[in-house]
């Protein structure tokens, strides 16, 4: 696994770990690749998996509180135009 956790820990990379999430989500592993793979590589894809999930949460996050204000700003915005047409 050429990922470097350690730079995109601390570096914030999120265009890397973008990047990364797709291959993660989709990687169809078995029995075979995962003794194949190591224990040093096993445990960067679960901090890349762990991070990657860390940054959705996040993400879910902020878009349901830009939601909920968009919302506000609208449901404001009907209320300011009731006025007008009175």
């Amino acid at each position: 696994m050429n990922a470097d956790v350690d730079k995109i820990t601390q570096t914030c990379d999120l265009r890397m770990l973008e990047q990364l999430l797709q291959n993660i989500t989709y990687a169809n592993l078995d029995r075979e690749d995962m003794e194949r793979f190591g224990d040093e590589n096993f445990l960067k894809l679960f901090k890349l998996s762990q991070m990657s999930i860390e940054y959705l949460v996040y993400t879910q996050n902020y878009l349901e509180c830009l939601t909920r204000t968009l919302d506000m700003q609208y449901k404001n915005a009907i209320e300011s135009t009731k006025g007008v047409r009175s």
